[in-house]
């Protein structure tokens, strides 16, 4: 047994036992069973999310890195990205990354309402 050590959808609530009928300690055991298999997806689900949110960021870093250079190296008439390649190595690379990285996140959580101004 496990589902949180029964609680929330495990506790006597008349909605859901009628939507999930047990009589018998082998249904209670079914039901506890199917709660855990739905707390184990949500786990994986959420963990695969957050990774996958941390990719977001770093794409659109490498995105913002790229267009910067890029503009410059247009503006300048600059036909290879050498120059960029060596430059942003390193702690100059990490430094302009950090950068790019709270901006991103800074603008990610601006799309988030202020549940406190609700």
């Amino acid at each position: 047994m496990e589902a949180n050590e029964i609680g929330g959808l495990c506790e006597p609530d008349d909605q859901v036992m009628q939507a999930f009928p047990r009589v018998t300690a082998d249904d209670n055991e079914t039901y506890v069973h199917a709660l855990n298999q739905v707390q184990n997806a949500l786990d994986t689900w959420l963990s695969t999310s957050t990774e996958r949110n941390i990719g977001l960021v770093e794409v659109l870093i490498d995105a913002a890195l790229d267009a910067a250079a890029g503009h410059v190296q247009a503006a300048l008439n600059v036909t290879t990205g050498d120059l960029a390649g060596i430059y942003f190595q390193g702690a100059e690379h990490d430094a302009v990354r950090g950068y790019f990285r709270r901006y991103v996140n800074r603008e990610i959580a601006a799309l988030v309402p202020d549940p406190t101004r609700l």
